[in-house]
Parts: structure tokens; C-alpha cells; sequence
């Protein structure tokens, strides 16, 4: 079965579990090839979480027969400094500061930090430390991700 196959399958677990898939990637490595598996859930994923995922989904890839060659199945959470990529990323850390690397220079510094106080229609807004709010299209995003602060 292909990874594309077996996505929603892996999304429909974890839906049933109250979590969510952030990512997955399958590293290829000869025989030492890795499934990841990287979960959320509305405040935060614990280390039990993991484990309950990880058995559960390692059932799910012995059923559906994933992978005549071996691998090993890792699951965790996307961490604190997870990428931010698409709508739903972004809604999810209204609130918070985050770091905006651009892929196109359209008026806009290379690098945009500010705090996310939306992001609707493939528009991100944020607010700038001066106040003000500049708005950005999620298609002139090359890298995203949290610009974790420390009072």
C-alpha cells in the first residue's frame, strides 16, 4: 500500500483518538527505513499520547500491510518550533508571535515577525511590533514557523 493510500486511513485513527496528523514522511533508507508520524491534538501531545498512537497505528500499518521491507514506525509531536504552512497552521497559533521568512520580496522585508491575528482566505495577518498590521499571502511564504518568546 502507498503512502498516499494510507494517509487517510492514518488520519481516520487518530480522528477516532481525538488527535490529529500534522505530518508524515517516509524516509527510505535501505533496510533501515523510517516511518514518521508526527500528531496534535488541542493542548499539546504527551508522551502517552504518542505511545497510544504509536500502538494503535502500528496495528493499522500490520493490517494494511504498508511495507513488504522493514522500517521502523516513530511517532511524536511536531514540537514548539513545528513549520507553519498552510490556513490551518496558522489559525491555530492566533495569538502567538511568529517568524515569516518571504519567498518574493513583494514590499515587504525578506523576513516578516509579528504576532497572528488571522488568517482567512490564504491571507495572513499580522501585527507588527509598531502596531501596525501588514497582511501576507500564504503563496509568498517560503518558511513559517512560531518566534518562540521568553518573559
Amino acid at each position: 500500500m502507498k503512502l498516499e493510500e494510507l494517509t487517510p486511513l492514518i488520519e481516520e485513527k487518530l480522528k477516532f483518538m481525538r488527535m490529529e496528523l500534522y505530518d508524515i514522511k517516509f524516509v527510505a533508507a535501505g533496510r533501515h527505513s523510517v516511518l514518521r508520524v508526527f500528531i496534535d491534538k488541542e493542548g499539546g501531545i504527551s508522551i502517552d499520547d504518542c505511545e497510544n498512537a504509536s500502538r494503535e497505528l502500528s496495528m493499522l500499518l500490520d493490517v494494511e500491510n504498508f511495507s513488504d521491507s522493514p522500517y521502523t514506525l516513530e511517532v511524536s509531536s511536531p514540537g514548539a518550533d513545528r513549520p507553519l504552512a498552510s490556513q490551518r497552521d496558522f489559525a491555530k497559533v492566533i495569538g502567538q508571535y511568529v517568524r515569516v521568512e518571504l519567498a518574493s520580496e513583494e514590499k515587504l522585508k525578506p523576513v516578516v515577525v509579528g504576532k497572528c491575528v488571522s488568517c482567512a482566505d490564504k491571507v495572513l495577518t499580522l501585527e507588527l511590533d509598531d502596531g501596525s498590521e501588514t497582511k501576507i499571502d500564504l503563496d509568498a511564504i517560503a518558511r513559517a514557523r512560531l518566534d518562540i518568546r521568553f518573559k
